[in-house]
């Protein structure tokens, strides 16, 4: 169990936007790092017996992409960019220390073993230097990174919405002292037991629902938090609260240590707002799952980003000249958890085709999906990206962002589903997709996409979600431009 005593920092450090920034300078401190160790092995030649010019000394040190590429391993071996915030500032410096010493080994090992099969004469005292060269410039940028989304906070004003759980004096007193010390945290609401009596007591914080729609409220009203007031829940109704705020991503507890039927070790004793609070973070991946699956996937949209820039411009300014409005599409989709989140697309319809949606024409397929060949609200450069999916590229930035996989069901239309991002008609299937981060492509975007009855839509889903391995999310990889080339499905 842990302590936490800086609320704001932990609050921010769950963003995504600043695990994108953590990422971003990490990578360019050890680009910095390493072109200064080379600089600084120059320098010291005077006081060692072998001197050695730029030119020869680049031929006896790892690449800088080298260099870049074992970090980007040790990283997601630690964690280092986890959801899950480590409690402590002082933790997360030392996890980054840990990470740079554990990347100094693998470097050694990396020269002894190009030494061996006599492939190349690695310097180690290249890497002797790099180790603290690094570690400093890794300990600023992460001064930097904490000190600018600080500001960056502060200034956008992001709040933690909370909510709590729980009526009676408890409850009251917690709202009551996470509202007197403010940000970051902002009751939003609260969330009575089943058989609540309506009192004055919820004037200031509003009541969102009870605990039998929780998870139609963490959508409604986007929360990031859940406090659960002692005593104020009944027992079963208070740990169903926090199973499916867990879920669903939220960070979940216990104000002043009350009962848990969770492994203590994934719990955190966090003190701010004047309260002691036990809590617990969201279930992550498996190690496997997020080294192999996370790897790949920011590493695969991030150079896609990169190369597809130029097209990217081209979608933009052919969008933007053709028809008015924003360039992208906006909508609630549903992730993983069941848990809503900002989906980006080109937009490929006239401004105001949601609202025209039951004037455009029957709906041509069933279920959870709203689909028709000649949809009259679809503009002709929008009718030309579906008909190769190029309205779907802005999603990279949802995989970066983590919000999405490159390979995993397809998100849904929040609007399409219940509000709290299940299906009452389909339960298995929901509760089986809310298991898996959603994807760019899937199964059965390369068996036939829209031309799918829905039905088989689901078998697909659930054979994927079931089977899951890194080699079936390389054959969808694979065969996914072929069946945009064919544009079979694709309207």
């Amino acid at each position: 169990m842990t302590l936490s005593n800086r609320p704001e920092l932990e609050f921010l450090r769950r963003k995504p936007w600043h695990r994108t920034l953590a990422v971003f300078f990490d990578l360019t401190a050890l680009f910095v790092a390493w072109h200064g160790t080379i600089a600084l092995r120059l320098l010291l030649n005077p006081l060692v017996s072998r001197h050695l010019s730029r030119e020869n000394l680049l031929h006896h040190v790892p690449s800088a992409l080298t260099v870049l590429l074992l970090w980007s391993g040790v990283a997601l071996w630690l964690r280092l960019y986890s959801a899950k915030p480590v409690a402590r500032l002082g933790g997360h410096l030392r996890r980054l220390m840990n990470a740079t010493a554990l990347l100094s080994a693998v470097l050694i090992a990396y020269t002894f073993f190009f030494r061996e099969i006599g492939a190349a004469d690695h310097s180690r005292g290249f890497v002797l230097l790099f180790a603290p060269v690094s570690f400093v410039l890794l300990m600023a940028a992460n001064y930097v990174v904490l000190a600018a989304s600080t500001h960056i906070g502060r200034r956008f004003r992001f709040e933690e919405r909370v909510a709590v759980a729980g009526q009676g004096p408890d409850a009251e007193y917690l709202v009551e002292q996470i509202s007197r010390y403010g940000a970051p945290s902002r009751v939003v609401g609260c969330i009575l037991p089943n058989d609540y009596q309506r009192t004055a007591a919820y004037q200031r914080a509003p009541v969102l629902g009870t605990t039998a729609t929780i998870a139609e409220v963490i959508n409604t009203a986007k929360l990031d938090r859940i406090i659960v007031a002692n005593g104020s829940l009944p027992t079963d109704e208070a740990l169903d609260c926090l199973r499916i705020a867990r879920r669903m991503g939220l960070v979940t507890g216990h104000a002043l240590a009350g009962m848990m039927d969770e492994d203590l070790d994934n719990a955190s004793l966090r003190v701010g707002n004047g309260l002691a609070i036990v809590e617990l973070h969201p279930q992550e991946f498996s190690r496997k799952q997020e080294i192999v699956k996370r790897g790949l996937d920011m590493a695969v949209s991030a150079t896609l980003l990169i190369v597809l820039a130029p097209l990217l411009v081209m979608l933009i300014v052919a969008v933007r000249l053709t028809s008015p409005g924003p360039v992208f599409y906006l909508s609630d989709r549903v992730g993983r958890g069941g848990r809503h989140f900002k989906f980006y697309k080109f937009r490929t319809m006239f401004i105001g085709a949601d609202v025209m949606r039951e004037r455009a024409g029957v709906n041509e397929t069933d279920g959870h999906l709203f689909k028709i060949r000649n949809d009259p609200r679809i503009t002709p450069v929008g009718r030309l990206m579906r008909r190769f999916s190029l309205d779907e590229l802005p999603q990279l930035i949802n995989v970066l962002m983590g919000n999405m996989s490159l390979v995993g069901p397809r998100p849904l239309p929040a609007r399409d589903l219940d509000p709290d991002g299940c299906s009452r008609r389909f339960g298995m299937w929901a509760r089986e997709r809310s298991k898996a981060t959603p994807g760019i492509t899937c199964l059965w975007q390369i068996r036939g996409r829209s031309d799918l009855p829905f039905e088989k839509m689901i078998e697909l889903d659930l054979e994927y979600i079931r089977n899951w391995s890194l080699a079936l999310d390389l054959e969808i990889l694979l065969e996914t431009p072929l069946a945009v080339l064919s544009g079979k499905g694709a309207y």
